[in-house]
């Protein structure tokens, strides 16, 4: 018996693009689905996936009257590996200063399993040899305004 190649049902219709999110929820739940749909070492090599915490308290920096000067966001620090700081500022002194805000915190998220703790222990260990002082902040943090006050202590350490 002679098999019948399948049919391929052609659609002459147009499918709609999706429609902006409405809400803030909305928001968040295809911001999620975004981040978390790509492996960690994918994601530390663009800057386009940043976390809300993040952005605010870039927000927050640019917003902060006195002294910090404009920070650089997704700064490679390291010469063979490809490590990221969120955010650096090199102070008027000479200093380095590196932020990171740790996410996932009581969710379970990669800083808290025991291979990604190690691998920022790693990371961590190489910038203090390179000379960067590394402020690690967590969401709560950056909501509540310390994370920014951290910043501004150590701009006049």
């Amino acid at each position: 018996m002679k098999r019948k190649p399948p049919r391929i049902a052609r659609s002459t219709k147009l499918v709609p693009r999706r429609k902006a999110a409405a809400s803030v929820a909305a928001v968040d739940k295809q911001d999620k689905k975004r981040r978390t749909s790509r492996s960690p070492t994918k994601r530390a090599a663009t800057t386009k996936c940043r976390s809300k915490w993040e952005v605010l308290l870039e927000q927050q920096m640019a917003a902060f009257p006195i002294e910090i000067p404009k920070p650089i966001p997704e700064y490679r620090f390291h010469d063979t590996r490809k490590w990221r700081f969120d955010f650096v500022i090199f102070t008027r002194q000479g200093g380095l200063i590196a932020v990171e805000v740790e996410g996932g915190v009581w969710s379970g998220g990669r800083h808290t399993t025991g291979a990604g703790f190690t691998a920022d222990c790693e990371k961590y260990c190489e910038a203090a040899v390179l000379g960067w002082r590394v402020l690690r902040v967590t969401s709560e943090m950056v909501k509540s305004g310390a994370a920014l006050e951290y910043i501004r202590r150590a701009m006049k350490w």
